[in-house]
């Protein structure tokens, strides 16, 4: 799950998503245990953090498997194409992407 940052967290629309899926997993015991998801944030200056914080939180509560990487899973941009000239950014997220797909991969076993 990624998102832009907005005033220093997620913009509301992800905030009502992780809401309303907390809700329906709270009616639905196990919903989302052992899937296995990664984090993402794309940050203008501030605020990375507390994105990366609100959505590991949803993630670590809901039993999911949270990938990690070699650094904050964050990249640099204000404009749209900007981050992606973040070297040390998109180096931590093809990192992210191989934890991922082994971790996908010794689940199945």
């Amino acid at each position: 799950m990624g998102s832009p940052i907005y005033s220093a967290d997620v913009p509301s629309t992800l905030k009502a998503v992780i809401e309303c899926a907390s809700v329906v997993s709270d009616s639905n015991p196990g919903m989302f245990r052992h899937k296995v998801c990664g984090t993402v944030a794309v940050a203008g200056r501030g605020g990375a953090m507390n994105v990366l914080d609100t959505i590991n939180h949803f993630f670590l509560n809901k039993e999911i498997y949270l990938a990690g990487s070699t650094y904050w899973t964050i990249a640099y941009g204000c404009l749209p194409g900007e981050a992606m000239k973040d070297e040390e950014g998109v180096a931590t997220m093809k990192n992210l992407g191989q934890n991922m797909a082994w971790l996908l991969e010794h689940l199945q076993n």
